[in-house]
């Protein structure tokens, strides 16, 4: 909404609240003649402010029934409404006090509260205006009673014959008026910083808004780009694996000897572009997986998997591995590990992390998987002793195609892709991972997984490729 459009409905409250203001005012007054004529006796004049009651009353009324259709106004018609109410309230209080004691009924400073309510609803102009509007109403009653030209009407228990004492009227007036202008001063001099900082807070919380927005259609656009690019990176691989299995089917076959006896020199150099291709055939494979995974989130092929299972299987598949390299295996697994999810993402996931572990802890060292459950998720960790990460690295290792300083020269292999595959399959699943490592004493990954709300992927053809 603008600003101005926030402006004129806030007036426009304000107007409701004094139409509701002035109901009390309707009771106090009839309070207060009530009790008057009881404790006085009000004979002369009591009918007389009876109906000035109901005439403001029924004034009243005519506004609430007016407000009905004040939203509908514009704020300078709402300014114009609040300014004329403020005008007719000090004129009826002037006519209330023409038939109490004018100018000596102490209720005269009651003028006051209405330029404090001016302040709240108009400008500092307006304020002074109903200042200077309420000092001309309460000069004329004074003088007006003082020359004849209105009525005097005394009250029992008010001065006697004040409204024909000169120097009375004087510091009546005077004070009043004094009053008048520093209550007009001071009231809009605090609401007028108020309102600056209540502008202030529109217009910063309209930036924000509009910054949401263009936040928000910013994530939409990365969003759009990062579908793109997984759908362009699977397409990619996807082309590229099937030539690249053949190229190296067939160099393969050379190096057997299956197509005739090869010189040494050219075994060697066949053998060397069979292992690039076995490389580049690797890397095509986790890019397949890694697209396959992040587009897993607009696709849903859930099924219940026991974790338990699942993590069972990627040990046993990986144990050989880590007894050649003379690691130890263990694990602690609870049961009741069931979640909803896609089985061989999951099972990607976990072989990822443990083959990781194996790669990079130094012989003589130990791998630990330990996974319990709760109501709402499982929680698995994959512990090892190895060389750990630099902590200056570790906010970067899921970054496609990065692997920590420390890791290269411990392990020339490695595609740089695995823990990208690793983070892509638990965010599939609404789930968290996170690392904590210390260099050269180890490094454990710790994944939960919800149970049932995860948007599972569907690695369709993907092959689990142990290692990253």
């Amino acid at each position: 909404m603008p600003q101005s459009d926030l402006a004129a409905a806030e007036l426009i409250e304000r107007v409701h609240w004094l139409i509701r203001l002035r109901w009390w005012a309707v009771g106090g007054v009839l309070v207060v003649i009530t009790l008057a004529d009881q404790l006085l006796g009000l004979a002369a004049t009591r009918q007389t402010l009876y109906l000035i009651a109901l005439l403001l009353g029924l004034y009243n009324v005519a506004l609430w029934v007016a407000a009905r259709w004040l939203r509908a106004f514009a704020r300078r018609e709402a300014a114009l409404l609040a300014n004329l109410q403020i005008s007719a309230d000090l004129f009826l209080l002037a006519l209330l006090l023409h038939y109490s004691g004018g100018i000596e009924n102490p209720f005269i400073f009651y003028f006051i509260f209405h330029i404090i309510i001016a302040s709240i609803l108009l400008s500092r102009r307006a304020t002074f205006f109903q200042a200077s509007l309420a000092f001309l109403l309460v000069l004329g009653l004074a003088f007006g009673e003082r020359s004849g030209a209105l009525a005097h009407h005394h009250f029992k228990g008010l001065p006697m014959n004040g409204h024909e004492s000169g120097s009375y009227l004087a510091g009546v007036v005077i004070s009043l008026a004094s009053t008048l202008y520093f209550a007009a001063y001071m009231a809009t001099s605090i609401t007028g910083r108020l309102r600056a900082r209540e502008a202030e807070i529109v217009s910063l919380s309209a930036e924000l808004e509009s910054e949401a927005a263009e936040l928000q259609r910013a994530y939409a656009q990365l969003q759009e780009a990062d579908r793109i690019k997984s759908q362009y990176l699977r397409k990619v691989s996807h082309e590229l694996r099937s030539p690249l299995s053949a190229i190296q089917s067939a160099l393969n076959v050379v190096l057997e000897g299956l197509t005739g006896e090869v010189s040494e020199k050219s075994r060697e150099m066949i053998a060397r572009a069979e292992n690039r291709t076995w490389g580049l055939l690797k890397i095509t494979r986790d890019l397949l997986l890694l697209s396959r995974a992040r587009e897993a989130q607009l696709k849903a092929r859930m099924e219940p998997v026991d974790l338990r299972d699942t993590i069972g299987r990627v040990v046993e598949l990986l144990r050989p591995r880590a007894q050649s390299g003379e690691v130890s295996l263990e694990t602690d697994l609870a049961d009741g590990l069931v979640i909803s999810g896609d089985r061989e993402s999951l099972e990607q996931l976990f072989t990822n992390l443990v083959s990781n572990a194996i790669k990079y802890t130094p012989p003589g060292g130990r791998v630990m998987l330990t996974a319990h459950g709760s109501e709402e998720a499982v929680s698995a960790e994959v512990r090892d002793t190895g060389i750990g990460i630099p902590a200056e690295q570790i906010p970067s290792i899921f970054e496609e195609f990065f692997r920590a300083n420390n890791a290269r020269h411990f392990q020339r292999d490695g595609t740089g892709l695995g823990l990208s595959i690793a983070k892509a399959s638990v965010e599939a699943h609404r789930g968290e991972i996170a690392v904590e490592s210390e260099l050269g004493k180890g490094t454990t990954f710790r994944v939960v997984l919800p149970r049932g709300l995860g948007a599972a992927p569907s690695p369709e053809g993907a092959e689990a490729e142990p290692g990253a």
